[in-house]
């Protein structure tokens, strides 16, 4: 059973996948495999002793590491599939809409339940942690704003009046904007690369639209486009190519 699938940054031809309990290299130009590692003995939990494993591998591009996510804590694996750093985090369900590598300034965010950290590379410091103190509800999605240096997050569970989303800066600064509809729950939505507005896909199929105003984000357009899943993530990556 596949777990998770992620493609090299810079190198088309491999990708790193987990599957049962094993990270796997793909290449995909020679149709060979390599087993990196078998990751069932760094799991300590009797619950995880037989059966599939929850994980997600992803190549950081960074001194050749490849990290991975299991229920609990976050390894960073060498080209010899040996474990050279790890860090405990809380039990979470690891999936690649929560957790974001950013290369350039060698940082990882990452949503464990109810909390974001940011995590140092390839040290996995804690740089800084963040609990959402209204809802204390689990984070559906992230996604990070490179240039701004911008968390955008998304929780599981509201209790105002609306689906949020968060905007978290580096320097700690949040703002809170509200999709004023109880019917609607935000399932995960990305950050154009200008910065200037954020698409969503809601549960319900439909894409929402949210550009920066004077006030902050506002919700400006709703697109029924009753999509399932892959259809959800052609036509962000076709908004994200064409916004201006």
């Amino acid at each position: 059973m596949l777990n998770s699938f992620s493609c090299h940054p810079s190198e088309d031809r491999l990708c790193i996948v987990t599957c049962l309990d094993r990270l796997i290299e793909l290449n995909i130009k020679t149709d060979s495999h390599t087993l990196k590692m078998c990751y069932r003995d760094l799991i300590k939990l009797e619950a995880t002793k037989k059966g599939v494993i929850p994980s997600y591998a992803q190549y950081t591009d960074i001194d050749g590491l490849i990290l991975l996510w299991l229920n609990g804590n976050i390894f960073l694996i060498n080209d010899q599939g040996q474990v050279v750093r790890s860090v405990a985090m809380k039990q979470s369900q690891p999936l690649q809409h929560r957790i974001h590598i950013d290369t350039e300034r060698r940082i990882c965010i990452v949503a464990c339940r109810n909390e974001l950290y940011t995590l140092s590379l390839p040290d996995l410091e804690v740089i800084s942690s963040y609990r959402d103190s209204v809802n204390d509800s689990p984070w559906r999605a992230i996604d990070y704003f490179h240039s701004c240096q911008v968390i955008l997050a998304i929780p599981e569970n509201f209790v105002l009046d609306g689906p949020v989303f968060y905007l978290l800066t580096a320097e700690g600064e949040l703002e809170v904007s509200i999709c004023r509809d109880p019917k609607q729950r935000l399932f995960w939505g990305e950050v154009h690369p200008s910065g200037r507005s954020i698409l969503f896909c809601s549960e319900q199929g439909e894409l929402i639209l949210f550009r920066l105003e004077e006030k902050g984000f506002q919700w400006h357009v709703r697109i029924r486009v009753f999509i399932h899943f892959l259809g959800t993530y052609v036509s962000l990556q076709f908004y994200l190519s064409k916004e201006k």
